[in-house]
This record gives structure tokens, sequence and C-alpha cells, in this order.
């Protein structure tokens, strides 16, 4: 997994807003329209679908990759619905992943040898098929893997 540095982050951040202020042909004000964002800059589309977790999980939010797909935990829609934002930032999250860690430019082509899973991404299984999540943000004090 390569790791940025956050001005690097930032650089991609301002990037894609700059992106969609051409799209908008208006200026951005607060708040960020990030649907727009993730479907007309990222091509990414949105679906709500149940997703496993291992036990001491958390799933809020995965990726379809090869379907250009943020996928939100169906399971959890009680407490996306009582915690205002968390739906907003979980997508966010998971574009940020996209952006950062999903090479695009790649999915459409065979992988060479199978996935061995000793990466930093892990799979999940969901109705749509496979998504997936990063693994190191499994153990993190909220217990939540995106």
């Amino acid at each position: 997994m390569k790791f940025y540095r956050n001005q690097e982050i930032e650089d991609l951040a301002e990037e894609r807003l700059s992106q969609l202020v051409q799209l908008l042909e208006q200026p951005l004000t607060p708040t960020i329209p990030i649907d727009i964002l993730a479907e007309k800059v990222l091509e990414l589309d949105f679906l709500w679908e149940d997703i496993d977790e291992l036990p001491g999980e958390r799933v809020l939010g995965a990726l379809h990759p090869q379907k250009h797909l943020i996928v939100i935990n169906e399971t959890h829609r009680a407490l996306f619905d009582a915690k205002a934002g968390l739906e907003r930032s979980t997508k966010g999250h998971e574009m940020g992943h996209w952006d950062l860690f999903i090479a695009q430019g790649v999915l459409e082509h065979p992988a060479l040898f199978a996935s061995d899973n000793d990466g930093p991404l892990t799979r999940r299984s969901s109705p749509i098929g496979e998504v997936t999540t990063i693994k190191a943000a499994r153990h993190n004090n909220l217990s939540t893997v995106r």
C-alpha cells in the first residue's frame, strides 16, 4: 500500500474540487455536493446492500471497483439514519479510497495471479458480489472498516 503525504492528499482533493467547479460552471459553496462529485467526476455510483462482517468488525461501506460502485452497508441503516453526516462521511471516505488506492487503469485487465489476500485489501461478501475494504482500517478505535 502506498502512503501519501498530507499535501499530496490535499492537492488531489483540490484537483477534484476544481473539476467539480468546471462541471457545475459556478463557484462551490458549502455544503459540497459529494454525490455529484462521486457520480460526475469520479464516475462512481452508490448502492445500499448488506455487507458481511467478521466478528468485531463494523463495515459501513466498501468499494466494488469493477462496477464503479460505493456500497453502503444496509445492515447499519438505522445507524446512518441516527447519526447525521455519517452517510456523507462514509461516501467521502470511500471516494478517497477510490482515488488513492484503486488502480482504475487496470480494473478491466485480468489478474495474472490469484489474489492471496496478504496485501492491504480484503474482501467481504455482498449480494452484488465481493466488495473491497482496507484491512488496515479494521482495528481503529471505532472498530470500523469502511
